[in-house]
């Protein structure tokens, strides 16, 4: 299934308050310098447990090939490398030379995805009316955040005035037409009776979560749809949307909440605005963290609590303790799959650890 996902600020960021209409809720950004404990990182063995074949091996290929398309640090699988603005990336793929180059919100039925997203749409049961109404507003969408892309560029470039990343991602997500469709379809967010499932390491993880019985964002009805969309050429445009979607999509209440993690990024849209939401909204809600380790033949296994692989496991009830897991086993077990993970993790730790390391 074809898979694409990152998110906005006046210079003194003032979130909304929360509400059943989707606002987030005031968080504060998590710190660069967040503490994963008492870890010992100058100790650790910088050894591979796991064998690592010849560089020219068919299994090595492979796994530089799974680097590149599976464990791309967030940073990576959305253009925010290239463009700063896109940071804080809920992280996807490019879109393709194919995706439309213009917003068709003059026309919306012009569109060459129109027929794409109407029969996605019809075949999931949604009624024929939400479906133009939601495709119209989308389509708005991307033209207000064309625009809004614009006065960012213009507020940074041409009046000079610096901004902290918190303060862009919060005038990139202040997309009012695309808020209007996370509302109108809240309701095809739903998770059901279902384990809700987060993610942060790479969109191969949603599937990988899926698979196992928990639902992500991409598996709800409306997540399918948009998941096979690409919308338009420009991925800076396009991912608030996934934003957006996803401030409604945690704000349901399932039995528990399970988040898969191949690496740690502080301003990743999981830590800065999931988990906050889900924590601020519903305090009692119990989160299971999965420290999910990447084989060199792009196998996904889960890292336990007594660091050895299973194929699945129950989680770590504390977030802390499976970051500390992910880097702890990252560092001992080396491969061409996960040195990105590591990377990203080891960027996010207070110098004082990564400079033992």
């Amino acid at each position: 299934m074809p898979h694409q996902r990152t998110r906005r600020a006046p210079a003194t960021p003032a979130p909304a308050e929360p509400s059943a209409q989707g606002q987030p809720p005031a968080t504060a950004p998590v710190s660069l310098n967040h503490r994963f404990g008492a870890l010992p990182l100058h100790g650790l063995p910088i050894q591979a447990k796991l064998a690592v074949g010849a560089a020219d091996s068919p299994h090595e290929r492979e796994a530089d090939r799974v680097a590149e398309q599976v464990m791309a640090a967030p940073n990576a699988e959305a253009p925010a490398a290239a463009t700063p603005q896109a940071g804080g990336v809920i992280q996807r793929k490019f879109p393709t030379a194919e995706a439309a180059p213009k917003h068709y919100d003059q026309d919306p039925t012009a569109h060459p995805e129109y027929g794409l997203y109407a029969g996605l749409m019809a075949s999931l049961g949604f009624p024929g009316g939400l479906i133009d109404q939601s495709w119209s507003l989308l389509l708005q969408g991307f033209r207000e955040q064309d625009h809004i892309q614009h006065q960012l560029e213009q507020l940074e470039h041409g009046e000079g005035v610096v901004l902290e990343q918190s303060q862009r991602n919060i005038i990139r997500n202040d997309n009012q037409c695309f808020q209007q469709v996370a509302n109108l379809m809240a309701d095809y967010l739903s998770v059901g009776d279902a384990p809700l499932a987060l993610w942060s390491g790479g969109l191969a993880l949603s599937p990988y979560a899926h698979q196992r019985g928990f639902t992500p964002l991409e598996e709800t009805p409306l997540g399918k749809v948009a998941d096979q969309i690409e919308f338009h050429r420009d991925w800076v445009l396009q991912a608030p949307l996934w934003n957006i979607l996803s401030t409604v999509f945690v704000r349901q209440q399932p039995p528990a909440v399970h988040v898969f993690l191949r690496t740690f990024e502080a301003d990743a849209v999981l830590f800065r605005q999931e988990v906050p939401i889900i924590r601020e909204i519903f305090p009692s809600m119990p989160i299971y963290w999965h420290a999910i380790y990447t084989l060199e033949d792009g196998t996904m296994m889960e890292i336990n609590g007594n660091m050895a692989l299973e194929e699945t496991w129950q989680g770590f009830t504390d977030q802390d303790e499976c970051v500390r897991a992910l880097l702890k086993f990252y560092v001992e077990n080396p491969n061409k799959a996960t040195e990105r993970g590591l990377g990203t993790i080891l960027e996010n730790l207070p110098p004082q650890q990564s400079d033992a390391v």
